[in-house]
């Protein structure tokens, strides 16, 4: 059993969901456990059992599956919106699909929508219970979460990213820990920029994984049937933890770090839509070709078939030639 520096020798459970900086997250918190001497174990499947020393992170957890191990711990959650805008975005272009075959097949699915219904499709994919081997969407492990039991403190993924040493503090006071006697990793290392080649938050890479940012995106980029949606039935953890995701307020009052206006984002969106027309008329072309493709090559094989048959009967009266020539001879 590992001894933490901060005097305790419990167990340290940790859980979180996709797309809640689960990567950000294992990062820290491996630096974190190396810094303070504790063993340090990362599960993102839901699968594993908890560990009774050290630190878990369970990246992918079930509120049904881990609240009868654990006797406490940290609940990292993110907000809906969020989730939905950035997991289209890496869905359709940057997460990894190894050992994901549901992903593989989910991107495969968005490729062939615009955006807005891309967006639709990803609701429903986050929504599932199994949308891994081992692990539920994200928004089914946020929806079916009590967070009225008290051995779990429930931290926002947005205030964590930006002040992960103040947050922590609080989560080691509630695991009963002195963070007095804890030292914790470099924040600067761990601010979006370091993961966002220098990009400050809002500004726009959609080649990276770390995409944009900004926390306020999907007020421009989700369409008004999905806010809608998750407002109602979100609402309670809305209210309790994103208030100001309940409301609209005027595009000129809401302060954001948005690189691009959002005319420019508008105007993208529409670009990216008339390139998907684009692709599907050139779809439409290859069908046809495939299609004039194969009757070039039924046509092949009827004049292959139209050969062997002028082939045999050349062989046939060949045959008789020779059978009247040797008639003739005798």
């Amino acid at each position: 059993m590992s001894t933490c520096k901060g005097g305790a020798r419990i167990p340290l459970h940790f859980f979180s969901h996709h797309k809640c900086a689960t990567r950000w997250m294992t990062d820290y918190l491996s630096e974190f456990c190396s810094l303070n001497e504790i063993d340090f174990f990362l599960d993102d499947t839901n699968s594993a059992a908890l560990r009774t020393s050290g630190a878990t992170f369970l990246a992918n957890a079930s509120y049904r599956d881990i609240s009868t191990m654990s006797s406490r711990g940290c609940h990292i959650i993110r907000n809906p919106m969020s989730i939905v805008c950035s997991a289209y975005f890496s869905h359709a272009r940057t997460h990894p699909t190894a050992s994901w075959p549901q992903l593989l097949h989910q991107r495969y699915l968005l490729s062939q929508y615009t955006p807005d219904e891309g967006l639709f499709l990803t609701l429903a994919f986050l929504e599932r219970e199994r949308f891994g081997d081992h692990a539920g969407g994200p928004l089914n492990g946020l929806s079916t979460w009590n967070y009225d039991d008290e051995r779990y403190k429930t931290v926002r993924m947005e205030d964590l990213v930006l002040r992960p040493s103040e947050i922590f503090a609080t989560v080691f006071k509630h695991f009963g820990l002195d963070e007095s006697r804890m030292k914790f990793p470099d924040e600067a290392r761990y601010a979006f920029a370091q993961y966002a080649e220098g990009r400050k938050p809002g500004s726009i890479d959609f080649g990276s994984h770390y995409r944009s940012g900004d926390p306020e995106e999907w007020r421009l980029l989700l369409p008004p049937p999905i806010v809608g949606y998750l407002r109602h039935h979100f609402f309670h953890f809305l209210d309790r933890f994103y208030p100001e995701s309940l409301r609209d307020p005027a595009e000129e009052s809401r302060p954001h770090t948005f690189s691009l206006s959002p005319k420019q984002v508008l105007d993208i969106w529409a670009e990216s839509e008339g390139l998907y027309k684009e692709r599907e008329e050139l779809y439409r072309q290859r069908a046809e070709l495939y299609s004039e493709r194969e009757e070039l090559y039924k046509q092949r094989e009827d004049l292959y078939a139209e050969r062997n048959a002028l082939h045999k009967q050349c062989e046939d009266l060949y045959r008789e030639c020779l059978s009247l020539r040797e008639r003739l001879r005798s």
